[in-house]
């Protein structure tokens, strides 16, 4: 009996033991198969979930092209017309005032834009609110450089900061009527207005003028930038040896005619990127020699204040500069009979329908529709470099083009 019993346990034992040795088996096949790569993108599926997600959060129930531009020139024109109130906090208590208001501005409105549900209240955050906090941070920051430097003052502004600077003094609104001064900011007016608009029409006119994909519209705005880091260092150092009046005067004119004898003319990726560069470098120069130039026109003692005008007569260059781009080229489009993709949905555009087929395609017709913005940006640039050479004859006293002024 017990040797019967011996030999069921040991026959139990035996098939434990098969038992472990195929789940043994089966388990190192398991971990023999190939893993799926869970990095790697789906293209498709639930992705398109986060697509949707992605395009209600930036949809506002009523709001244009234009209103979003509005916004944009908002941002820039309110931090210019924070300028006096700025001056008077500095004067008043200390320039850590605006700048500890200004930052707490600043990071508000971009928490309430984040929140923002209506088109209006985006105007008030990321436009109003934002360009307010903005101002009080730039305006009052970096005021010395220019007592600091004679000779080099150009180049000292330009690697200082390329934005705004400015003395703590009240505003003297007779400068206004400067006879130098009015040339400067005139000026300043036209060279920002075609600034903004060749900065931020470059990369719509790349992707639904030329068809170009987003990567090489990305590839176009760092180009520009690029540029800005080349140019606005050259700038300065060639304002200190040839003259500030003088080179202010030739990169305003050449970033003018670089919009009509290249970026209207261009059908190509490399083209545009050659403009790119050359706007990059010359098309800032506003940044790079307001400064300087309105020294040179009022002197030291009035800079402050002069410099508070200049950022006020330039607000309606920044809020209107983006808007007039969308209008001229809502205008291009109805009269040339050719829609951008945005207003491309059921129309028959010209000869062919479907009209432009938009980022990425390689289609080149929407070219036309930019020839508009394009040569308004650049008779602004040409205008204003008319201007500020009346501004060297001025200082000079005569009309002779070769004096280092």
């Amino acid at each position: 009996m017990s040797s019967s019993s011996n030999l069921s346990v040991i026959q139990e034992k035996r098939v434990e033991e098969q038992m472990r040795e195929k789940e043994e088996d089966l388990g190192s096949a398991e971990s023999s198969m190939p893993q799926p790569n869970t990095d790697t993108p789906p293209d498709g599926g639930y992705g398109w979930v986060i697509v949707a997600c992605l395009f209600l959060a930036n949809v506002f129930p009523g709001s244009t092209d234009v209103d979003f531009a509005f916004i944009g020139g908002l941002a820039v024109g309110g931090a210019m017309m924070m300028a006096p109130f700025s001056n008077y906090l500095s004067k008043r208590y200390h320039f850590k005032i605006p700048l500890i208001l200004g930052v707490v501005m600043y990071v508000l409105a971009q928490i309430f834009a984040g929140l923002s549900t209506r088109i209006w209240q985006l105007f008030l955050t990321q436009g109003l609110m934002f360009g307010m906090g903005l101002g009080l941070i730039f305006i009052p920051t970096a005021p010395l450089s220019n007592e600091w430097f004679s000779r080099k003052r150009a180049y000292a502004t330009v690697s200082r900061s390329h934005m705004t600077q400015g003395r703590f003094e009240p505003i003297q609104y007779q400068l206004l009527w400067h006879p130098g001064f009015v040339w400067v900011w005139s000026w300043g007016c036209f060279a920002v207005t075609g600034y903004i608009l060749a900065l931020y029409t470059t990369a719509t006119y790349a992707t639904l003028g030329l068809g170009l994909s987003q990567s090489q519209a990305a590839t176009i705005q760092s180009v520009i930038a690029a540029g800005q880091i080349v140019g606005r260092p050259l700038s300065g150092f060639a304002m200190d040896k040839g003259g500030r009046f003088n080179i202010a005067t030739l990169w305003t004119f050449i970033a003018g005619l670089s919009c009509f004898v290249i970026w209207m003319v261009s059908r190509s990726f490399g083209v545009l990127v050659f403009f790119s560069l050359i706007q990059g470098m010359f098309g800032g120069i506003f940044w790079s020699s307001c400064s300087p130039l309105t020294t040179e026109a009022v002197g030291l003692k009035d800079l402050g204040s002069a410099l508070s005008i200049l950022w006020l007569t330039i607000v309606p260059s920044c809020i209107l500069a983006e808007p007039i781009a969308i209008w001229l080229l809502q205008a291009s489009q109805r009269q040339l009979g050719i829609f951008l993709p945005e207003e491309n949905e059921g129309k028959v555009t010209g000869t062919t329908a479907g009209g432009i087929s938009g980022a990425g395609s390689g289609d080149t017709r929407g070219a036309v529709v930019f020839e508009a913005t394009i040569g308004f940006a650049g008779a602004t640039f040409i205008v204003g470099s008319v201007l500020l050479y009346c501004a060297k004859r001025w200082k000079q006293g005569n009309w002779r083009l070769f004096i280092k002024t």
